[in-house]
């Protein structure tokens, strides 16, 4: 290929520039309105969860409570004092929900199937860096809310009179955007500099020294901004050792087992549901602590598995629209109607297996007495997993609602035989 001189590529350079920058503006304009197009229709597709939330509300709830509920998470996270592997979880913990929350939109925010053509348009890697902050923002309104309301609370509770929390809030604000920022680029490498400015911050928010605490929050601050500095990618060699060790670790599985591995991995949701998997095991153990593990905790079991069957059971839509594409295809082989339907029961129900041994595991572990109504709460769990089945591949419009109703009730029967 010719070499362009020297001299033409100054104009080249400029060309380029005059016809990128009317493009920026368009491209915002075209990323936002499929952004809005794609949350609008899983807002439609998933109404019953949000009529749902708004349930649970408490009716006439403060609204000082309510916001306070939402700021805790982050006022525990900067509020001075505590050590520095205690502040290292809880940031670590809400950078982890940040990027957990850009995974699930990363289809709607990177453009959808309009992306492989952004990519061949003439532009540079800052300004497309400013067309993704620019959908970004508008994508973590939700996420805006637990600081707006940290922000409003912090000095009517008197969490700012030392002086570092207003500046360390908007600080781990912008690490958690960056988090977000790299996740939606892919680049994995940029994560060590957001690693080194958790651990600065959290040793600013340790206690120290004043000056070691502003000098520890500027230094967090710089070190998260060098996270926009281009990244090498991972050597080939490294990159192909961890895929031959990927290869060795899916043979040990079935054919069945690893499409049906590869179709949940392939979906952003998944994250989010194991992250809401884990929650619900934590907070049953939270509850069994504060009763003591006393005759309210097998009540207290029966209520999380009902939210853990919930929540696993998505997975059969997951499933079922990895299948369909292939299901022509599947007619023609020798294989029964419902050949991945019982598959498919099967691997969910190891799958909640997981969640509720976290669940049930300190009960026989604190009351061995227990063993029978744990047994028989797990075996109705797992008919209630492969029960939900129907009313979310069957219900239409309204499979959550149906499925809610049927966890509901399963509940109240399995809390009924408990006392």
């Amino acid at each position: 290929m010719p070499r362009i001189p020297v001299r033409y590529q100054s104009h080249i350079k400029l060309q380029v520039s005059r016809v990128s920058d009317p493009l920026v503006g368009s491209l915002i304009r075209w990323r936002l309105h499929w952004w809005g197009v794609a949350t609008g229709r899983v807002v439609v597709r998933h109404w019953q969860w949000f009529v749902l939330a708004g349930v649970l509300v408490p009716a006439g709830a403060p609204l000082r409570g309510l916001l306070l509920a939402l700021a805790s998470p982050l006022l525990q996270a900067v509020q001075v004092g505590h050590g520095v592997g205690w502040h290292f979880t809880r940031i670590g913990a809400i950078e982890l929900v940040a990027a957990a929350w850009v995974l699930v939109q990363r289809h709607a925010i990177a453009g959808g199937d309009f992306l492989p053509y952004v990519r061949a348009l003439p532009l540079t890697a800052a300004q497309r860096r400013i067309v993704d902050l620019a959908v970004l923002v508008p994508a973590n309104t939700l996420l805006l809310v637990p600081v707006a309301a940290t922000l409003l609370l912090a000095p009517v509770l008197g969490f700012f009179t030392g002086g570092l929390m207003p500046a360390a809030i908007p600080v781990l604000a912008v690490l958690a955007l960056l988090v977000q920022l790299v996740v939606l680029e892919g680049r994995a490498l940029a994560a060590v500099p957001i690693l080194a400015a958790d651990l600065a911050l959290s040793w600013a928010l340790s206690g120290v020294s004043a000056i070691a605490q502003w000098s520890a929050l500027s230094a967090a601050f710089v070190l998260g901004l060098s996270a926009l500095v281009p990244t090498p990618r991972i050597p080939l060699p490294v990159a192909d050792r961890a895929q031959r060790r990927m290869a060795a670790a899916e043979r040990l599985l079935g054919p069945t087992w690893r499409i049906q591995c590869k179709a949940l991995a392939a979906r952003a949701a998944t994250l989010m549901r194991t992250l809401a998997l884990s929650a619900i095991a934590l907070a049953a153990n939270i509850l069994y602590a504060a009763f003591a593990f006393d005759d309210r905790a097998l009540p207290t079991a029966a209520l999380m598995l009902a939210a853990l069957a919930l929540v696993t059971a998505g997975w059969y839509r997951t499933l079922h629209d990895a299948h369909a594409p292939v299901s022509d295809f599947l007619s023609t082989l020798p294989l029964s109607r419902h050949f991945w339907r019982w598959r498919d029961i099967r691997f969910i129900a190891v799958l909640g297996a997981l969640p509720a041994s976290a669940v049930l595991g300190p009960l026989l572990v604190r009351a061995p007495h227990r063993l029978p109504a744990v047994a028989l709460l797990l075996l109705g769990y797992w008919a209630l997993l492969a029960a939900l089945r129907w009313p979310l591949l069957r219900g239409g419009r309204q499979a959550t609602l149906l499925a809610a109703m049927m966890a509901g009730a399963w509940s109240a029967a399995a809390v009924a035989a408990t006392h």
